[in-house]
């Protein structure tokens, strides 16, 4: 939805803005720390947080070891040929 006053898109669902961010998803994705809170367990706020917060952690320790990990998956290809 939009609000006719601000020209601001928000949810219709919670009334909380769309935010976005890369890596960490937005406000309709189900893991995002951004997501609707009615989108994702909404009866059990606990374990939704507990599983979001889990998701966010990881994500800034895993995109450098799969950058590793795809650099030496390169580099050993082009050395075994």
């Amino acid at each position: 939805m939009t609000c006719s006053q601000c020209n601001t898109n928000f949810c219709y669902r919670c009334g909380e803005r769309y935010r976005q961010l890369r890596f960490f998803g937005d406000h309709t994705s189900n893991l995002s720390i951004f997501g609707c809170k009615y989108r994702y367990l909404p009866e059990r706020p606990h374990l939704r947080r507990l599983v979001r917060g889990s998701v966010c952690g990881e994500t800034p320790l895993l995109l450098p070891l799969a950058t590793v990990l795809f650099f030496f998956s390169f580099i050993c290809l082009v050395i075994l040929k």
